[in-house]
């Protein structure tokens, strides 16, 4: 159909039930610009298995034996297969539902492994969007680690265009070979319409911070995800602080893969707990 959009979610966790966030307010978006949507999320296979796709780069996997650097290649490579299987289940199911649907264009969420959505839409001759989040592979030992390199590199080369979140992973894109002109910057943000803060809980922040009313506050709240790129705030207080700039606080909220990298570099330039609070 002239106005639906065919997304595929393939992660093998993802569920079109509760698909997360994230993906619910995409869906929600096109739904509002008057497009409908065909969902497809991984997870609705049967596949409940959550050491796959996006999760295998932040290596966020609890499995025991992830612990355990002597098994780690062979956790991967068992983790891969089941990709690869999963990978084949979808391409049947999303097959029959652009077959049946007819979507103008095919968005896909890229997980590790998985491409039935570029092979469909080069089959269909679909214009295919790549929603590229990181690099998949941070890992060099597993039986199936060059055919996980290459997929990525296929989808990248032949994606019509690439949706990323950052001008960071635009960049890291441009760096590794992509055509820059194909990559979109889609910045996560906030929905002023939404956002409505509590004034008193802010004063009641500032004050428990050491933060004055009259001091201007450069905050950041997130996962320390590398494509935040949150060690260039923590430099950016470093400037501020030999400037003189008193007036001018920074605040870093959250916890992730970066954090003890920003904390380390707060540290080293003397900022930590004068002109930045991390908490």
């Amino acid at each position: 159909m002239k106005n639906t959009i065919a997304y595929i979610c393939s992660g093998r966790s993802l569920s079109s039930q509760n698909p997360g966030r994230k993906i619910a307010s995409i869906v929600q978006c096109w739904h509002k610009m008057g497009y409908g949507v065909n969902l497809l999320c991984g997870g609705d296979m049967g596949a409940a298995s959550n050491t796959g796709g996006n999760n295998a780069s932040k290596h966020c996997n609890n499995k025991w034996y992830y612990n355990i650097k002597m098994l780690q290649p062979l956790a991967n490579s068992v983790s891969e297969s089941r990709d690869i299987i999963h990978d084949r289940k979808i391409h049947t199911v999303f097959s029959e539902m652009v077959k049946k649907n007819h979507p103008f264009v095919i968005w896909e969420r890229s997980y590790r492994l998985h491409c039935a959505g570029l092979q469909i839409a080069r089959e269909n001759r679909i214009p295919y969007v790549l929603e590229w989040k990181d690099h998949l592979i941070p890992y060099s030992r597993s039986l199936f680690h060059s055919k996980a390199v290459e997929i990525e590199k296929r989808k990248i080369a032949e994606a019509d265009f690439i949706v990323v979140e950052s001008e960071k992973l635009r960049k890291d894109l441009y760096r590794d070979g992509a055509d820059i002109n194909k990559i979109i910057v889609a910045y996560n943000a906030v929905d002023t319409t939404q956002f409505k803060p509590d004034e008193q809980k802010r004063l009641e922040i500032r004050r428990r911070l050491g933060i004055k009313e009259d001091e201007i506050l450069v905050a950041y709240l997130g996962s320390y995800a590398f494509y935040h790129d949150a060690e260039r705030l923590v430099l950016a207080a470093g400037i501020i602080q030999k400037r003189g700039l008193k007036k001018i606080k920074f605040l870093m909220v959250g916890q992730g893969q970066e954090y003890s990298k920003a904390q380390l570099t707060a540290l080293e330039n003397g900022v930590l707990n004068t002109t930045l609070t991390m908490i």
